[in-house]
């Protein structure tokens, strides 16, 4: 599957979907783009499947049988273990008030049907780069927090021979004994080093 950029877009969509018939027209459109397609007719077994298969976006009906499909959004985002992207999909929740109901509760996007294939595979697209983008930048956020951490205590330190210990206790850098000068970084934290990871230690 192409997204706008030409790039190939992996992912894993469960949808969620009591009509067969409708759940059957989302899946085949999905697999046709080559995405990995996980099924469920209910929003119990949604959560079930969420719980333990490794799902990257959720295409969910707002008509479901033994729960609302707001409700299954609000869970999803509200469980620490799941968090997942929500696309609302409906044939009868069309109602602008409705969609302002289930983004409102966490949905990503809200689409009605008949829907073109195009859009469907657009707005997946679209939601699976964002959350992406996302998760990339708060890795990023988290490494210049180190980094800076680390740049703190090399002026803080008052001798060479000073060792640094991050907040959980676990070296950090020390001087090495053997060639006087040389900082070497520890092996969790090569990635702030410009040598391979093989000199570190």
């Amino acid at each position: 599957m192409n997204t706008g950029t030409d790039q190939p877009v992996e992912a894993v969509v469960l949808v969620v979907d009591d009509n067969a018939a409708s759940r059957y027209v989302a899946c085949s459109w999905l697999r046709r783009h080559d995405y990995r397609v996980l099924e469920a007719e209910t929003g119990t077994e949604a959560l079930a499947v969420l719980a333990g298969e490794p799902v990257d976006i959720v295409v969910l009906d707002v008509g479901l049988p033994d729960m609302s499909g707001f409700d299954v959004c609000e869970r999803i985002k509200t469980d620490a273990g799941m968090g997942q992207p929500v696309i609302h999909l409906s044939a009868t929740a069309v109602r602008a008030a409705d969609r302002v109901s289930g983004l409102s509760r966490g949905a990503d996007a809200y689409l009605t049907e008949p829907v073109e294939p195009g859009e469907l595979m657009a707005t997946i697209d679209a939601v699976l780069r964002y959350y992406r983008a996302r998760a990339k930048a708060e890795e990023l956020a988290d490494r210049l927090t180190q980094l800076s951490r680390i740049v703190h205590a090399l002026h803080a330190a008052t001798g060479f021979d000073q060792l640094f210990i991050d907040r959980e206790g676990e070296l950090l850098y020390s001087i090495d004994d053997n060639e006087p000068g040389l900082l070497v970084v520890h092996r969790r934290h090569a990635h702030f080093t410009n040598q391979p990871i093989d000199t570190c230690r």
